[in-house]
């Protein structure tokens, strides 16, 4: 009995056979090693992925697909690519995926709906086994049926109404932290460049933001309260409108990375001292956040392990199947005060 077929090139192809034949047992294991659809003896496992290695036997994908087998492969729906924090979130997947020795396929929604659903259409054509995905602002549950029956994991953000494991971080408390932090500082007249509330990270923190207002007995001013959409320009953009504000702030918390950079940029221009003019606290830490004079204080975010945790719980939802209880994890951000924050001039 042979074990390779030609390639066509002069060389042989290797085959289950070949491995089988490789590692003294019968092709049957070596598919059961390769797709783990029933446990082996330990033994067995090793010679057969020895053997595995020796021959760098490489499974054919659209081959085991078209036999309903595992493709050993997750999609990632990121929102936006242009943010640090999913860059960090995706490195997090791309490692507790390829150590299940899973492939990931990326893919850049914009912050698009289409596109969106585009991205989900293409990954159930493609037979992925799982995704993890960043909705967009106008996501909606119909969108993501899509996908049939492929477990779901969300990130970051929440679609209501549909059914998916979710990991988030309590957007919330990092908000009233922060502002919680600035009234213990003497500051009042505290602005916020919000994000949009047609998702859930904006409706948080901006609830954050308000609550921690209300509880020091501090009306909010609607005045102070502006609405951007999570981008660099309308950080900058809203910035402006608040240095025209009279009387001015004392104290701002933006609600993203990327605003608040835009907003950095705007006070930088305009020549204001934080923090002795301006005090400013930002939504998540990036590199960038200790190279401004002053480093900036910010609520961290665990961003690698959003990543690292959700693709965990999409490998687990693939094992048990869509039955079982949806789960949702909550992770805790973290305050870190830096020299961007001082009491009120």
């Amino acid at each position: 009995m042979t074990s390779t077929t030609s390639r066509g090139d002069g060389r042989q192809r290797v085959t289950i056979r070949t491995i089988a034949a490789a590692a003294n047992t019968s092709p049957a294991t070596v598919s059961r090693v390769l797709n783990g659809t029933r446990p082996v003896s330990e033994d067995l496992r090793v010679r057969v992925e020895d053997a595995l290695r020796q021959h760098d036997f490489r499974p054919n994908p659209m081959a085991r697909a078209l036999k309903g087998l595992s493709t050993l492969t997750i999609g990632v729906v990121i929102s936006d690519f242009a943010n640090p924090f999913f860059t960090a979130v995706v490195r997090g997947v791309e490692d507790v995926a390829l150590a299940a020795k899973h492939s990931v396929i990326l893919c850049n929604s914009d912050e698009q709906p289409e596109r969106e659903q585009q991205y989900l259409e293409l990954l159930h054509n493609k037979r992925i086994e799982g995704v993890i995905a960043s909705p967009t602002d106008d996501s909606h549950p119909d969108v993501y049926r899509a996908l049939g029956d492929t477990p779901i994991v969300l990130i970051d953000r929440e679609v209501p109404g549909l059914r998916a494991d979710v990991v988030r971080v309590d957007n919330f408390r990092g908000a009233h932290d922060a502002v919680t932090y600035l009234i213990g500082l003497g500051h009042e007249r505290i602005a916020t460049i919000a994000g949009p509330t047609s998702v859930t990270t904006g409706q948080e923190r901006l609830k954050g933001y308000t609550r921690a207002l209300e509880e020091a007995g501090i009306a909010v001013d609607d005045r102070l309260v502006h609405f951007g959409n999570f981008k660099q320009e309308s950080g900058y953009d809203l910035a402006q409108r608040l240095l025209a504000s009279d009387p001015a702030p004392t104290a701002v918390f933006v609600a993203n990375n990327l605003m608040t950079l835009g907003a950095m940029i705007a006070f930088n221009e305009a020549g204001v001292e934080i923090p002795a003019e301006l005090s400013v606290v930002g939504f998540d830490d990036v590199d960038w956040a200790t190279l401004t004079r002053p480093q900036l204080t910010v609520v961290a975010q665990p961003a690698y392990e959003v990543g690292a945790d959700s693709a965990e719980l999409l490998l687990r939802r693939m094992n048990e199947g869509n039955g079982s209880k949806r789960r949702t994890l909550l992770l805790t951000p973290e305050l870190i005060v830096r020299d961007s924050t001082a009491p009120p001039p």
